[in-house]
């Protein structure tokens, strides 16, 4: 149950992502800097996707270690 709390949580930020990603695309029509945006923002949703796959691996680690202490 909480899996699925978390993963709905992800697409949520990926809707955000390619909203974020269509705005900034139309507002800017340099093609430069859009190759510039899009390259940043697709570092920036690379490293919070591994923020969020770390933490619940780290997350998960804790429950076991809890489950196995009692």
């Amino acid at each position: 149950m909480n899996n699925s709390d978390n993963n709905d949580h992800t697409d949520d930020n990926h809707y955000i992502y390619i909203y974020l990603y269509i705005y900034i695309f139309k507002l800017d029509q340099n093609r430069k800097r859009k190759k510039i945006l899009k390259m940043f923002i697709y570092l920036y949703v690379f490293l919070l996707e591994m923020f969020y796959h770390v933490c619940s691996l780290l997350n998960n680690n804790n429950n076991n270690k809890k489950r196995i202490l009692s």
